[in-house]
């Protein structure tokens, strides 16, 4: 039998930052999801963040791990480094849930099944971090970036007026 207990771990983790990232999404539901809030020269909305989520976990996990992303093309709009798109660009906002949610699906199905041994290979798609390019690294990257960006959704409910903790 392959072990694989620190992946089931990393899964585990990642399936945890999910879920404060949803419990935020959850009170979205009245909201105006497409209402852009900006600072200076960066603009950002609910949508812009989801879809962003799940171009950062098909990217990193999907493709850096497992080495096959699922194909959407609006995924491309929200990478990282991209400027806001053009609001013909987004997607419907429950299509990009349903995909937010596939991608996080198949995300846990290669992690819970992953090898512990593959942790330690380089991830496929040629990302270096300061501390290496393991697959190892860009899981611990996209937990974190998760993180991050469900304190943005955290800050995006308060500018909507709502406060929720």
């Amino acid at each position: 039998m392959t072990a694989n207990i620190e992946s089931k771990t990393l899964a585990n983790t990642l399936n945890n930052a999910r879920q404060l990232t949803q419990f935020y999404l959850h009170h979205t539901k009245d909201v105006d999801v497409e209402k852009q809030f900006s600072i200076d020269n960066f603009t950002t909305n609910n949508i812009h963040l989801v879809c962003h989520l799940a171009w950062a976990e098909n990217f990193l996990i999907l493709n850096g791990v497992g080495g096959k992303g699922i194909k959407k093309e609006w995924l491309q709009n929200f990478q990282i480094g991209s400027d806001y798109p053009d609001a013909s660009k987004f997607p419907a906002y429950s299509e990009s849930l349903e995909t937010f949610d596939e991608i996080h699906k198949q995300s846990l199905e290669l992690l819970n099944n992953l090898p512990d041994k593959e942790l330690d290979n380089k991830n496929n798609v040629g990302l270096q971090f300061s501390i290496g390019d393991s697959k190892r690294i860009i899981i611990n990257h996209c937990i974190r970036h998760e993180g991050v960006h469900c304190g943005h959704l955290g800050w995006l409910l308060r500018m909507h007026g709502k406060k929720i903790i």
